[in-house]
Parts: structure tokens; C-alpha cells; sequence
């Protein structure tokens, strides 16, 4: 890319290649194009005027390289003290038990009547430890807007306290799916044959019964469907959100014997096709805790595999460790869901693999990612996942919208096929908290990442109805 600065407010990026999308990457402060250089310089090697120290302050901060510690400053809610134009400003370190951002007058936003964005002065996020202590504050009335970890399944809890604790529940549609990634290229040799069997995967699609699971878990308020664009988005394919999601064990059966896998043992559970006698079984990791509609959703899931032989469980993970697990790729499978699916050209790494923290295909993804990462491994010649590159590396560079959606629409056509990942439930209520008082934000938007999730409106356009009562 070549940066062609025109004036004081105006400059030009040029492409050797058509970039059409280029635009879209920029949507969020965290994407920004810019950076306040005049600081962050210090932090770069190249730019800095002591390279000594800037490697002994990223070796005292504990990252190993200068890079890493670049990276770390230059998130504006990591580091207090980086210049930002952004709507708030971060006040205290994001791993305080209250993490406050207060109003920044340098954000370069106004309203239709020359005022200064954002409406409200001061916002403060509080570390929670456990789901409980959440829903007590919300119950409450300790909060006044939220939309992150409002579970769907406590939504009868919310509505029944919405006077007492003075706010409303909304009810946006959620981008997300309660859906199982088998890690393609697990480390277990023995699970990744038998993962990267296309009649598995389906059989894992066919073996759960979603509209039980529906009702059992949520309330019937889920729709099943495969992991796909949600029917509001311009990329919905209903071939994509229906495939193989009907309730068939029989058939769930025979895909498994037909793929190898037909012996089992005393207790019902198939073998490996090995010799070894031993039971099939994976771990299915996520963060989901105990007693939580997640944690409740995949033991009933694991419950439909056991029907058909197969031994699967679920291991709770702090989020930390999460991470840490799948970019090693020490993770067999993962109950994460699946996002991005409101404009999924915006941010299509799901149906590419290269979100890898949805890890149907860490090493592959991370690959693509960058090919120097040692635990990045190149997919086998000819698998289908060169296809699905194939044509997004067509997309990137397609000016023409109409012909970006057919080859997206041929993209999930391979996962009509192949279900990288299984979908089980997916377009869910999505739950907003939000204050008796708390204006413009609208109840039915979506709620999905690269959209901005609650903040879809414009959070720095809210405001109190009574700005009086709530002065910072």
C-alpha cells in the first residue's frame, strides 16, 4: 500500500491489486488506519531514539520480543496514557476490578446540531467472577446497559425483575450459534482421521435432536440451523442453514460404520479403527461454566453422541487458558459457536479458518495466518480448504458486489458439503439490559462483532433522559 497524504484531513491509499473491501477494515476504532506517532514511536524499534531501552522495557514488561510490546501499547484500554480520538478515554488499567473510560474531548464526532459526541461523560465496566453475582446486579438495578453475557436462558429471571431493578430487557437477534468445532488438525493423529471423515461430521449433525434440545435448553426461542449468515444478511443461503440438520440416529449410525467405525465395545461405545480395542473420545473445550445454558447446551449434545457411540466430553476453561490452548494447538474440539454472520464479507475468518480461536482448523488457519508460526502446517494437496482460499483470495479483489456474492455463495456451498464445523441452534434473541432512562438504542438489531455488537447504534450517541440523576 502506498499512503498519499493530500492535505491536513484528506489522504489516498493505493493498491498494487484491487482492494474493495479495504474500506470495511476500517469500521472500528480498533482497525484504525492511524496511529498517534508522535508516542507510539517510542515504542518501535526502528523509531525510537534508544533502542536499549525500549528492548529492556519489553523484556521488563515480560514479552519477548519488542514487537509483541508495540502491540500491547497500542491498544487504547491496555494503556492508559496513548493519545486517542476515540469516543472515551481509558482512566486505569482494563484488569482493575472497575475499569472506567471517561468522555474524550478530542473525539472527532458530532451530532446533526454541532455538538460534541459522546452524550455521556463517564463509563464504567466492573469485573464479575461468577455468572451469579452478574445476574444479581442486573436483577438489582446495578446496571444500566448490557448486552454482553445476558444469557438467553435467564431471560424469565430478567423480565420478571425488569420493575424492581428499574430497566427493560431488549431484544435484539443474535449473529451467534451454539455450535461444536472438531479441530481438523488435532494433534491426536487417531482423532484427526477421524474428524477430517466427512461421514463424521454429518453423522455429528444428523445424531442431535434440535428442536429437544431447543426447548430443553432454551426455551424454544433458537432456531436449528447450520452455522451460516443469518436471513437478514445479504449472503444468506438457505441451502447452507439447512443441511443436515434434521434428527436422524439411524442414519447418524451408518455414516459411522460406513467411515471405519463399526466395532464397539460392552458399554456401546465405538472403537478405534486401529486394533487398539480402545474407546473413540474426545474433549470438547470452551468457557462455558457449570449451570450456565452453554455448559447445559453441549452435555446434552454429548448425551445425542453417546446414543450413537460416541464418547465425547466437556472441559470448562478460564479464557486465558482458551487462548493459549488453541494457538498451540493443543485443543481436540471446542464449544465456542460462531459469530460474524450478519456481513460475513466483512469478517469471514470463520468460514475460512483463520479465526482460529473456532478451532475446526488451528494449524491450517494459522498457516494462512502466517506461515512462519510453529505450530502452522500447510492443509494436505487438494483438500477442499484450497478451494475455500482459492475463492476468497477471488473476492478480495472482485469491484463488483453481485459477482463477490456468488463466489461467497460457493464458498458455502463447501460448507453445504463438508461442515467444517456442526451448527446445531443458531438466530437467537439476544438480550440487551438497559436502564429505565437510557435513550437511542432500538430493540431488533443485530448483535454481531464486525457490526460493533450492542454498540451497532452508535454508543456514543446514547444518552440519559435524566442527565441530572447520573453526573459522573
Amino acid at each position: 500500500m502506498e499512503l498519499e497524504v493530500i492535505d491536513d484531513y484528506t489522504f489516498k491509499c493505493k493498491f498494487a491489486h484491487p482492494k474493495p473491501l479495504f474500506i470495511y477494515s476500517l469500521g472500528r476504532l480498533t482497525n484504525a488506519l492511524y496511529a498517534p506517532g508522535h508516542y507510539m514511536k517510542q515504542f518501535h524499534m526502528e523509531l525510537t531514539d534508544d533502542k536499549d531501552a525500549l528492548a529492556a522495557a519489553a523484556t521488563n514488561a515480560g514479552f519477548e520480543t519488542w514487537v509483541q510490546y508495540y502491540q500491547d501499547r497500542n491498544w487504547w484500554y491496555l494503556n492508559p496514557d496513548k493519545p486517542s480520538v476515540g469516543p472515551w478515554l481509558a482512566k486505569n488499567q482494563l484488569s482493575t476490578e472497575l475499569f472506567i473510560m471517561e468522555r474524550n474531548p478530542y473525539f472527532f464526532a458530532v451530532d446533526a446540531d454541532g455538538n460534541q459526541l459522546p452524550y455521556v461523560d463517564k463509563v464504567t465496566h466492573r469485573l464479575f467472577e461468577t455468572p451469579d453475582v452478574f445476574n444479581l446486579w442486573i436483577i438489582n438495578g446495578e446496571i444500566d446497559f448490557q448486552a454482553r453475557h445476558v444469557q438467553l436462558g435467564n431471560f424469565t429471571l430478567y423480565k420478571e425483575n425488569e420493575e424492581n431493578g428499574d430497566y427493560r430487557v431488549l431484544i435484539g437477534v443474535s449473529s451467534g450459534h451454539v455450535a461444536m468445532q472438531p479441530n481438523h488438525t488435532t494433534k491426536n493423529p487417531r482423532l484427526r482421521e477421524f474428524f477430517n471423515k466427512r461421514e463424521v461430521r454429518i453423522a455429528l449433525s444428523l445424531a442431535v435432536d434440535r428442536e429437544a434440545l431447543n426447548e430443553l435448553v432454551f426455551d424454544g426461542l433458537m432456531k436449528p440451523r447450520q452455522y451460516s449468515p443469518l436471513p437478514m444478511s445479504p449472503q444468506y443461503y438457505e441451502k447452507l442453514s439447512n443441511a443436515y440438520i434434521e434428527y436422524d440416529p439411524e442414519r447418524a449410525n451408518q455414516l459411522l460404520d460406513e467411515a471405519g467405525y463399526a466395532e464397539r465395545d460392552s458399554e456401546g461405545f465405538r472403537l478405534w479403527n486401529d486394533g487398539s480395542g480402545e474407546q473413540i473420545s474426545f474433549i470438547i473445550e470452551g468457557t462455558a461454566e457449570p449451570g450456565s445454558p452453554d455448559e447445559d447446551a453441549v452435555q446434552q449434545v454429548i448425551r445425542y453422541y453417546a446414543d450413537v457411540g460416541i464418547k465425547a466430553s466437556y472441559k470448562s476453561v478460564e479464557r486465558s487458558l482458551y487462548e493459549e490452548h488453541w494457538a498451540a494447538n493443543e485443543i481436540e474440539a471446542a464449544w465456542w459457536g460462531g459469530d460474524r454472520t450478519v456481513v460475513p464479507l466483512v469478517a469471514p475468518g470463520i468460514f475460512l479458518g483463520t479465526i482460529t480461536d473456532r478451532p475446526w482448523a488451528v494449524a491450517w488457519g494459522l498457516w494462512r495466518n502466517d506461515p512462519t508460526n510453529p505450530n502452522a502446517e500447510e492443509p494436505p494437496e487438494g483438500h477442499w480448504i484450497w478451494d475455500i482460499w482459492s475463492l476468497w483470495d477471488q473476492i478480495a479483489v472482485e469491484p463488483d458486489e453481485e459477482k463477490r456474492n456468488e463466489l461467497f455463495r460457493q464458498i458455502l456451498d463447501i460448507w453445504a458439503e463438508e461442515l467444517p464445523m456442526i451448527g446445531y441452534l443458531g438466530e437467537a434473541p439476544a438480550l440487551v439490559i438497559a436502564k429505565n432512562g437510557v435513550r437511542n438504542y432500538l430493540p431488533g438489531m443485530p448483535i454481531d462483532d464486525p457490526t460493533g455488537d450492542e454498540h451497532f447504534l452508535n454508543t456514543e450517541t446514547y444518552f440519559w433522559e435524566d442527565p441530572e440523576n447520573h453526573v459522573a
